[in-house]
């Protein structure tokens, strides 16, 4: 078996970079809106896989049970989700998954905040 290196090592080709967003279009929705609404940050309590960059960055915390995967606490939320106004905490350096997602036309989001948030 060949030895794994840094040098072919290939996934790192299959991830966009976060900061260029050239491979992926980032979703504006207004989350303090939706905090207003009462949607009490949902999308924050999704579990996902994090990309090479966010891991190897340092920035982003890890599950150290399920490496590659969101830190969450206790609580089921992210681990960088400040408990008190409901925003990130590493905003500009947040996950891809964080980025792409939208909940606009997420069902596991009520409805009426879905509207509420579509409405200009």
């Amino acid at each position: 078996m060949a030895e794994v290196t840094r040098e072919n090592w290939t996934i790192h080709d299959d991830f966009p970079d976060k900061y260029k967003g050239t491979h992926f279009q980032e979703k504006k929705v207004d989350c303090s809106k939706g905090i207003e609404l009462g949607c009490g940050a949902k999308c924050c309590s999704f579990y996902f896989g994090l990309t090479p960059q966010d891991v190897e960055e340092g920035i982003v915390k890890y599950d150290a049970n399920f490496p590659f995967m969101i830190k969450q606490e206790e609580d089921g939320y992210c681990t960088h989700l400040n408990r008190e106004t409901f925003q990130c905490t590493i905003r500009d350096a947040r996950p891809v998954a964080c980025r792409q997602y939208s909940c606009l036309n997420d069902e596991r989001i009520p409805e009426r905040i879905r509207d509420a948030l579509k409405e200009k």
